[in-house]
């Protein structure tokens, strides 16, 4: 989950954010189609919103992850 939220706040930074999720994670964009049809959205419209989840995602991840802990762990683990 670390390397993902990494990869998504890359992408999130990006000038076209969309475009750099979607490459770095194909899935997202037949996850889009997917709800586009379901929804009978405009396609923009689920895009943007997908984005909005994957942004708080990114934001809440650090309260999650124990990576935090571990690097501020001085025993070592076994």
């Amino acid at each position: 989950m670390d390397w993902q939220v990494l990869g998504l706040e890359r992408c999130l930074a990006d000038r076209d954010p969309w475009h750099a999720a979607t490459i770095r994670f194909p899935g997202l964009r037949v996850l889009a189609n997917d709800l586009s049809l379901n929804e009978q959205g405009a396609p923009a419209r689920v895009e943007a919103k997908l984005l909005r989840v994957l942004r708080q995602h990114v934001a809440d991840w650090p309260s999650f992850s124990a990576l935090r802990l571990l690097n501020a762990s001085t025993r070592t683990l076994a």
